[in-house]
């Protein structure tokens, strides 16, 4: 091969590596910090080291670059297995602030993006795994596809000021008059003061019980019912509307199960597995079967494996999925 053609692709492989370079640059910049807590460990625990050793000789809790710079031949920032930063780029980049000195609030940042990156590991490890890191009320889940769409429901109704009744949500004002009862940093509970339990009597005879609105004072023309009108939540999960002059005579009265079941599920936190897992299994028993499984689903929300839960919805565990057994 003659000389000028292995000049020429000499030349040729050089500029490649040039060009393979600068586009890994560009597609994969790296901040000061990057670097730091990429090549040199944890930047916290490098500059209390230097606290540690005496290397803040006034004592004043900041470590200035000249005292970083006496102390820099004992504690060495590597950029690589081989190489290590001088001392006035491994200053400037531990200086994350950039007032002149290393301090507590450097250290603080430091930390701040060490617990970010752990959470967003930990986030990339879950989703390999078809999880979600998710909280509600106060309370931190890791949730499969099954338990978000669960999860989300909850989320809603919390947001709405709805209560779960018949398989479904409902606003509160269908089901009496309530209380609330603030927790600081959560979402509040509800003390239900009146219930709207009713027996109703139609003038054709016949007779139903349900939570019963009759649109004929204050509060009801506030909550948009419609005048003239008596509203029915029956645990079909229909809300229906008659006309007044078709009622014969609506009679509240308290202690019916429902009524019961509802002062209940107002004043239990929807994180609380336990209680939530208790008046299920009360609902079971009360015949109140949809509400039983709306309440084991939010205990699957944070106790993914609740075997009673589990069961009671018909699904198995398949590492951390939940599959419907057939």
């Amino acid at each position: 091969m003659n000389k000028p053609l292995i000049l020429f692709l000499a030349v040729t492989a050089l500029l490649a590596v040039a060009v393979v370079g600068v586009y890994y640059s560009a597609r994969n910049p790296e901040t000061p910090t990057q670097h730091v807590i990429k090549y040199g460990g944890s930047a916290r625990d490098f500059i209390l080291d230097y606290f540690k050793n005496g290397h803040d000789s006034d004592s004043d809790g900041r470590l200035s670059y000249e005292e970083f710079a006496r102390g820099y031949n004992d504690f060495r920032l590597n950029k690589s297995e081989r190489e290590v930063f001088d001392v006035k780029e491994a200053f400037k980049m531990l200086d994350a602030n950039a007032d002149g000195a290393l301090d507590k609030d450097d250290i603080e940042h430091f930390d701040k993006k060490r617990a970010e990156q752990e959470a967003m590991k930990r986030r990339e490890d879950l989703a390999r795994e078809g999880l979600l890191p998710l909280s509600l009320d106060g309370r931190e889940a890791v949730c499969n596809a099954v338990q978000r769409q669960w999860l989300d429901a909850e989320e809603g109704a919390l947001k709405r000021g709805e209560i779960p009744y018949a398989g479904t949500h409902f606003a509160r004002k269908w089901f009496g008059q309530w209380e609330e009862v603030p927790r600081k940093g959560l979402n509040p509970l509800y003390r239900l003061k009146q219930s709207y339990w009713a027996r109703v009597r139609f003038t054709t005879g016949t007779v139903i019980e349900a939570f019963v609105r009759e649109a004929k004072d204050a509060a009801a023309e506030k909550d948009g019912l419609a005048p003239g009108k008596v509203y029915v939540l029956g645990y079909d999960a229909r809300i229906e509307a008659f006309a007044a002059d078709s009622v014969a005579a609506v009679e509240y009265f308290a202690g019916s199960l429902q009524e019961k079941y509802v002062r209940s599920v107002g004043a239990t936190a929807v994180s609380e597995s336990g209680p939530q897992l208790e008046l299920a299994r009360q609902c079971l028993k009360d015949g109140l079967n949809a509400d039983a499984l709306t309440l084991f689903k939010r205990v699957l929300v944070f106790e993914f494996d609740n075997k009673e839960a589990l069961e009671a919805l018909g699904y198995k565990l398949n590492g951390r999925q939940y599959v419907k057994v057939q």
